[in-house]
């Protein structure tokens, strides 16, 4: 069972993620910039010259895919965003 010092710590790391989520989605100039590098890389196939245990996988910028639209809102492509979970 966590501690109450844990709890708090979590409690309060959540928060601020959340501000950083609510303030990302309403600069513009970092939005952009994430679009910009998502479609560049994108174009580059930058997501597939990752391996793990020898095994080739595709891995995408969590940044650019959940932090940079809040839940609800619509990423470039048209798709809801869903809720980031912290609480893990």
């Amino acid at each position: 069972m966590p501690s109450n010092t844990f709890r708090l710590i979590m409690h309060d790391f959540q928060s601020d993620v959340a501000a950083r989520i609510s303030a990302n989605a309403t600069d513009e100039v970092f939005r952009k910039s994430v679009d910009a590098f998502m479609h560049a890389s994108i174009m580059q196939k930058y997501s597939y010259n990752f391996a793990w245990q020898g095994r080739p996988m595709a891995q995408r910028s969590q940044l650019a895919c959940s932090n940079l639209y809040p839940a609800g809102s619509k990423n470039p492509s048209g798709q809801t965003a869903k809720r980031l979970d912290t609480s893990r």
